[in-house]
């Protein structure tokens, strides 16, 4: 868990999630990998390599795909994903 993250693409549009998934691997370009599974409808479960991809991602600023916000969390302990808020994006 330490190492993951869930986004949110914030559109009311269903996204590609074979798109989404390619894209984004290239914007973050991460240096040591990452994996990122579709989990329902513009809900997805990105796991990291190591520490310094996930905080870079993280902070790295306002993600968007397709003109929608990404809205990035850090999963807390074990629990249904769908559950998570995603009310909150920094600017």
């Amino acid at each position: 868990m330490s190492l993951s993250l869930v986004g949110k693409v914030m559109t009311n549009k269903l996204v590609n999630g074979g798109t989404f998934i390619g894209v984004m691997k290239k914007v973050w370009q991460v240096a040591k990998g990452v994996e990122i599974d579709p989990v329902k409808r513009n809900l997805f479960r990105i796991q990291f390599k190591c520490e310094e991809d996930r905080h870079r991602v993280m902070t790295g600023g306002h993600w968007t795909f397709d003109s929608a916000i990404i809205v990035l969390e850090k999963p807390l302990g074990k629990g249904i994903i769908e559950n998570m808020s995603f009310c909150h994006s920094d600017f």
